[in-house]
């Protein structure tokens, strides 16, 4: 029962040790991974739009910079979001900043910016996104 009790408890201090460990772990900034590739916001909506498996198998999970014209930012829960335009009214990249200390760009404004691709719901999603200069 003693070596039940022990070995229970070694594993216990060994899953919190890991635990511990992954919580405190560096995270991977976006300004230091290297470029997939460059798109404009249109390219990619039309690239998913038009074959959507072909799409994740050239920009899921990948880097890329989008460049496109902001429609319009939106702030909460300590995020930035910026909304790039398509051409399509129903459609936007939406990409997720990876810092709420991010310069709001104005509604117009052509601007590049650097994130992981995640996929495509109703719009093409980015996230921890950085504005490039």
């Amino acid at each position: 029962m003693k070596k039940i009790l022990i070995t229970l408890l070694l594993l216990a201090v060994l899953g919190a040790g890991v635990g511990f460990y992954m919580y405190n772990k560096p995270v991977d900034k976006m300004h230091t991974r290297s470029i997939d590739e460059t798109v404009t916001a249109q390219q990619l909506f039309t690239s998913y739009e038009a074959d959507e498996m072909a799409a994740n198998k050239r920009f899921l999970d990948k880097i890329l910079i989008v460049e496109g014209e902001v429609i319009k930012t939106k702030n909460d829960d300590n995020k930035m979001t910026i909304f790039l335009d398509t051409g399509d009214m129903l459609a936007n990249i939406m990409c997720q900043m990876e810092s709420l200390d991010t310069e709001t760009p104005k509604e117009g404004s052509k601007i590049a910016i650097k994130g992981l691709c995640t996929g495509y719901l109703t719009d093409v999603v980015l996230i921890k996104g950085i504005l490039i200069k």
